[in-house]
């Protein structure tokens, strides 16, 4: 019995181990034809431990096999089998009271066409993986998302993105996919022979059918170079179109209460440019800042463990001193500003280890997007909305730690993509805001309820004063079913996608909305 990992808030449980100790248990067999091994009343936790709950039934499939009789037993039952990734969505997307399949077994990297650039895997191998196997036929993926965690399968669905002008998101990598539905079985989509149902399933939230495997295009492994600085808000407005134009990836962290705004741009390097950093200064001298707040803060820390602490530590330490004040929070913002004023420099590295980077601890996030003209014409809309945050949070008095991030992307063909567009040459901008929260547990839960509250608010006042205005779309990993504004949120999804299209298909591959749960069905389902 091959081991697999799932995580579990900051930790991880380990299959293999829960199925010698006799947690997991087969099914038992269809017409003698065998069923994936499941755990009863398994306990499911996000990655941030901001959405958990026990699912009856958690189905881990070692073959396609037995994912596909698992799934016809649950179809002839009635039973849902939700499909989870990596349970890395800030919004749970993936798990469902009654049941839920993990694809972490079904991890096979299948083939690789070194002429064509192509790599054939099984949806539940993670990008960590992939990318590590496609380094030795020096291929890559177009462009990587923040954190490589996630499995394929959810990297895909939920239409996720990294940045850069000409870009889309990775949905758009894939050339053809398989997915597992209840109504119709394994089906085989591709752009030439099905390109609605295609461009309609490859993000659909695992709603439409399971994907099981794709085929996706790669680009020659290469080499960034990253430069970073401080810039202000008014130089941005000089330079932006300019930079957005020039840069094959660009991304902005504004810095709430501040003017200070970290600019971060990659392109590839030049022949004889190798893996190397260079900055203004060291991290020690970078990190003085951040260290003498955290020491007024906690005068009793000792100086061997601030030593150990990375920048990321210690700005959650600071947050966490008092969350909910604006005026702290401000100096923690300032703190990051010269930490940031220090780090500019220039890196060279492989293109997924550039494009990655560190996100923080556990959190909130809410994020969007929404259209910024065409690669010809790009419009200032981007930079507005951001102005309009900023307003926002000092009329609000919102204790808004830093940063704001924002990036961009060219359109997908995707129906159910936050950047669907007929118009393949529209770029979109995505604007992600955040708070940060401490370790679940006995003693940080009463300060999670209120940032998750003071969250909660910051959010819906950004949702009801900028989103109509700007045609702002929730990334689907991020939007939550369960908020006061459900309705308006299901309108503006509703005006958005082909809620027709879906609807017809969903009967027709998901008669009984196995796939589905509670979040979904809120927010798709008339």
């Amino acid at each position: 019995m091959r081991t697999a990992l799932r995580l579990i808030g900051s930790g991880v449980a380990v299959y293999g181990a829960a199925i010698a100790a006799g947690r997991f248990r087969r099914v038992g067999y269809l017409d003698e034809k065998p069923l994936a091994s499941f755990e009863k009343d398994a306990e499911l936790i996000n990655w941030s431990s901001t959405h958990e709950l026990s699912t009856k039934s958690l189905y881990q499939p070692e073959s396609t096999e037995e994912l596909v009789n698992t799934l016809k037993k649950c179809q002839e039952d009635g039973l849902r089998i939700r499909p989870m990734g990596s349970g890395l969505s800030p919004n749970g997307i993936g798990f469902d009271q009654e049941g839920t399949v993990s694809m972490g077994l079904l991890d096979k990297i299948l083939s690789v066409n070194k002429e064509k650039k192509t790599v054939r895997v099984q949806a539940g191998v993670k990008v960590s993986q992939l990318v590590e196997v496609l380094r030795a036929y020096n291929l890559t993926l177009q462009n990587y998302a923040s954190i490589a965690e996630q499995q394929i399968g959810g990297f895909v669905q939920v239409g996720a993105h990294g940045t850069g002008m000409g870009i889309p998101p990775v949905d758009m990598q894939v050339l053809s996919m398989k997915i597992l539905t209840p109504g119709l079985g394994m089906i085989e989509l591709n752009e030439e022979k099905n390109p609605i149902l295609f461009k309609l399933a490859r993000v659909a939230l695992g709603s439409l059918g399971v994907m099981v495997e794709a085929t996706i295009q790669c680009v020659d492994a290469h080499l960034l170079k990253e430069h970073t600085f401080v810039s202000t808000a008014e130089e941005i407005r000089a330079n932006h179109d300019k930079w957005l134009r020039s840069h094959q990836h660009l991304r902005y962290m504004w810095i709430p209460y501040s003017e200070s705004v970290i600019v971060v741009w990659s392109d590839p390097a030049g022949a004889d440019e190798a893996v190397g950093e260079s900055t203004l200064f060291s991290e020690e001298e970078a990190l003085a800042a951040p260290r003498a707040l955290l020491r007024s803060a906690y005068p009793e820390i000792e100086e061997d463990q601030l030593k150990e602490m990375s920048f990321t530590q210690i700005r959650d330490e600071l947050i966490h001193h008092k969350p909910l004040d604006a005026d702290h929070i401000r100096e923690v913002n300032q703190a990051e500003a010269e930490y940031w004023k220090k780090k500019e420099g220039v890196r060279v590295d492989w293109s997924d280890r550039i494009l990655g980077f560190d996100c923080g601890g556990q959190q909130w996030v809410s994020e969007v997007a929404f259209p910024c003209g065409s690669k010809e014409r790009p419009s200032t809309s981007d930079l507005d909305f951001i102005d309009d945050v900023k307003k926002i949070i000092e009329e609000e008095k919102i204790p808004a730690p830093a940063p704001i991030e924002q990036r961009w992307t060219s359109a997908s063909s995707s129906y159910l993509s936050p950047v669907w567009s007929n118009d393949l040459e529209s770029i979109f901008s995505w604007v992600g805001i955040i708070m940060y929260l401490p370790p679940a547990g006995e003693a940080g839960d009463q300060e999670r309820e209120k940032i998750t509250e003071a969250f909660q608010g910051y959010q819906r006042k950004l949702e009801t004063e900028l989103w109509e205005r700007y045609g702002a779309f929730e990334h689907w990993a991020k939007i939550e079913a369960t908020s006061p504004l459900l309705q308006q949120k299901r309108e503006r999804i509703h005006k958005r996608i082909p809620m027709a299209m879906y609807e017809s298909t969903k009967k027709l591959l998901d008669p009984q909305h196995i796939l589905s749960n509670d979040a979904i069905d809120a927010i798709l389902s008339n």
